[in-house]
């Protein structure tokens, strides 16, 4: 099953160039809303940003995808970035912030991981430890002193 990459407007084909299209499907979308992405009827795998972090819009735009994608991993490609507005997008939970231009071994190996992380909390966990049976008391000082008074005695 292909997974689905959900992109802004713009990156497309610049992703499907780099993007194997046996594995995913890129869905482009001008403004992340609701309805929008109902329509597509897609789970969406990973979105994936073409912004530059030099202002407030493109945080309010991981913001929104947030509200509406929670758990969706995020992307994004930038030609310029401020160390706040950077900052600001990691605190939102954005996977990574990388510079352009795309390179097609990084992306796909980070989809990829991406795909990995999200597998099912019930895969991630470790199998059930066994419950160690309580080791039997070490005598205490009243039990070793009659078990000394008693090998005394026999003597």
């Amino acid at each position: 099953m292909k997974k689905v990459v959900l992109v802004n407007a713009g990156l497309a084909v610049a992703l499907s160039a780099v993007l194997d299209s046996s594995r995913y499907r890129i869905m482009e979308c001008d403004d992340f809303n609701e309805e929008e992405l109902r329509l597509t009827g897609a789970s969406i795998d990973a979105c994936i940003l073409d912004v530059d972090l030099t202002t407030v819009e493109p945080i309010r735009q991981v913001e929104k995808l947030r509200r509406l994608l929670p758990q969706c991993p995020v992307i994004i490609y930038a030609s310029e970035t401020d160390r706040r507005w950077e900052e600001e997008a990691y605190l939102l939970k954005v996977s990574h912030v990388l510079d352009k231009p795309m390179r097609e071994r990084l992306l796909n190996s980070l989809l990829d991981r991406l795909r990995t992380d999200r597998a099912p909390a019930e895969e991630k966990q470790a199998p059930p430890t066994q419950q160690k049976k309580p080791a039997a008391e070490a005598p205490g000082t009243g039990q070793v002193l009659r078990m000394l008074h008693k090998s005394c005695s026999i003597l």
